[in-house]
């Protein structure tokens, strides 16, 4: 098991920003493709965006864009692909206990903008299938928010930026098997604590 290394200040280019906007801005629908977006925090156009969108008052028979977003995870993930990114539009998600909802290998997750969507509940949150990346997210009170399917036989690369997990009550992450971990976050981000630590290796 690789331990999760923890790190402070943004990360280069346009995949980290501290002025609260999220990194690259998400824009395209459901399997929209877009090439040339708009600048990231290094001020280079964005690679071609995947987004599948979510919001607190959508509903999950919409198409996941920006305009018309889902309402669940669970119905964003069914439809993701490797490549996907999956965008929570900003608002609170108050989830209540919940099975985890399984991600594909290569899917990611992100906040529209950074801190200002914020997941609550109770049970574990994600099930990986293989490396995804976490950004801008505030996750509250899950048992665990990251788990991964393969257990000891997991294998790939997690990715969290600028995102808090507050009061996880068994750990905020479990990283089996051959998982690799990076946390990097601004200065002023709360990385996060769990009831028998950040992180079970």
């Amino acid at each position: 098991n690789s331990a999760a290394q923890a790190g402070n200040g943004a990360t280069d280019g346009g995949t980290s920003a501290t002025d609260g906007g999220a990194a690259t801005q998400p824009h395209g629908g459901a399997g929209a493709e877009t090439s040339g977006g708009e600048a990231g925090a290094g001020g280079a156009p964005s690679a071609e965006f995947h987004g599948l969108y979510i919001g607190p008052t959508g509903v999950d028979t919409a198409d996941g864009t920006l305009a018309t977003p889902f309402a669940t995870l669970a119905r964003a993930a069914s439809m993701a692909q490797s490549g996907d990114t999956i965008v929570f539009l900003d608002g609170t998600y108050t989830l209540g206990a919940v099975a985890a909802t399984s991600i594909p290998d290569g899917v990611d997750l992100m906040a529209q903008h950074t801190g200002a969507a914020t997941l609550t509940g109770s049970g574990d949150l994600l099930k990986l299938a293989g490396s995804t990346r976490i950004q801008g997210l505030e996750f509250k009170s899950f048992g665990h928010v990251v788990t991964f399917a393969d257990g000891a036989d997991a294998t790939g690369r997690l990715t969290i930026e600028d995102t808090s997990f507050v009061n996880c009550s068994v750990a905020c992450m479990d990283l089996p098997g051959a998982v690799e971990a990076t946390v990097t976050s601004a200065t002023d981000a709360v990385v996060g604590n769990g009831g028998n630590g950040f992180a079970l290796l």
